[in-house]
């Protein structure tokens, strides 16, 4: 059963990420969505933070906000 959590929830995660990625929501939507990604995506206690993809994601959502003004 916990594996099948677990499924949902990164499959969740990434259904959320396509659409904040599609560029077709609200800023309150994305933020929402975003908050609820962190939610999601915690770690478990004594797990590290990681970067990966940080700051990719920080120039993607520049990019985004550039095409969309």
């Amino acid at each position: 059963m916990k594996d099948l959590c677990e499924q949902e929830r990164t499959k969740l995660i990434a259904e959320i990420c396509a659409l904040v990625r599609e560029g077709r929501l609200t800023d309150e939507m994305r933020e929402k969505g975003l908050a609820l990604m962190g939610k999601l995506a915690r770690r478990m206690p004594g797990e590290p933070a990681h970067a990966l993809g940080v700051e990719e994601a920080r120039e993607e959502l520049t990019q985004t906000r550039r095409r969309s003004r």
